[in-house]
Formats: C-alpha cells, structure tokens, sequence
C-alpha cells in the first residue's frame, strides 16, 4: 500500500466499496458510477470509497481512474479517502483537496 499523500495524516470512516472492470455479459444488471455515488449518498458521513480495478494484466497498470475530476465530485459528497488497487490520475490536482 503506498500514501499518496502522507503529510494529510490519518483518516477514517464508513467504507463504501465498488469493482470497476471490463463488461461482463454474464453480467447484464450491472451497476455503474451513478449507482455507486448513490452509496455514497446514503452512507454516514465521512466515507472512504474502497475501489478495485478489475482489468486483464495487460491493462491494470493503464487504467487510471482516479482523476482530477472524480476526486472533487467525491470530496463534494463527504468522501475523506479513496484506497484503490491501481493507478491514479492528476495528482497535484488531487493534491488540495485533502482527499
């Protein structure tokens, strides 16, 4: 496990877990990010939002998603942290939302 950012200390909250992969259509109900912002919505205050990249080797070092704009759009709904098992993006824009 690595801390992107170790000066913003500890945190803690109610964890809200998601899967992001590749379409399966053995699975056709599958849920989406709307659907994970609605647990977000509904879980005690703060959240820290566990994702995990479920992608074929050959893409798991590649796909980012964390972002800039995920990060803001999470902050704003009282997620304090994210762990996730792959990469992300734009960290010094992430870097100021004590996120």
């Amino acid at each position: 496990m690595k801390t992107m950012y170790p000066k913003l200390g500890r945190t803690c909250g109610h964890a809200v877990t998601c899967v992001f992969g590749e379409k399966d259509h053995n699975y056709p109900d599958r849920l989406g990010w709307c659907d994970v912002l609605d647990e977000i919505e509904k879980a005690p205050k703060p959240v820290i939002l566990v994702m995990k990249h479920d992608f074929p080797d050959d893409m798991k070092d590649k796909v980012g998603l964390l972002g800039g704009n995920m990060a803001t759009h999470l902050k704003t709904m009282g997620c304090e942290g994210v762990i996730q098992d792959g990469p992300a993006r734009d960290i010094d824009e992430i870097a100021p939302l004590d996120l």
